[in-house]
């Protein structure tokens, strides 16, 4: 779902209604979750869950410069995976 974050560079904390919009485009087209992209084709952020995907054994999570919430099970995957 095409998104952006609010202009102090959030996205889960003060985007709540954007979220709730991109979850209910994601259902209605049979998914359980929407993936929040960025203007250039840059994915940031779930709106219901973490990302992140392991590739080549290295854990990759967009950047927190990028708006994602620096959450605790963000903390916690990253430190876990990677340790």
């Amino acid at each position: 779902v095409p998104s952006a974050p609010d202009p102090l560079g959030a996205w889960k904390t003060t985007q709540r209604l954007a979220r709730v919009l991109a979850v209910e485009q994601a259902e209605s087209a049979g998914g359980f979750d929407a993936l929040l992209v960025l203007p250039g084709g840059e994915v940031v952020e779930a709106a219901r869950g973490n990302l992140y995907a392991v590739v080549d054994g290295r854990v990759r999570t967009p950047p927190l410069a990028a708006g994602c919430l620096p959450g605790v099970v963000r903390g916690l995957l990253l430190e876990s995976l990677e340790g």
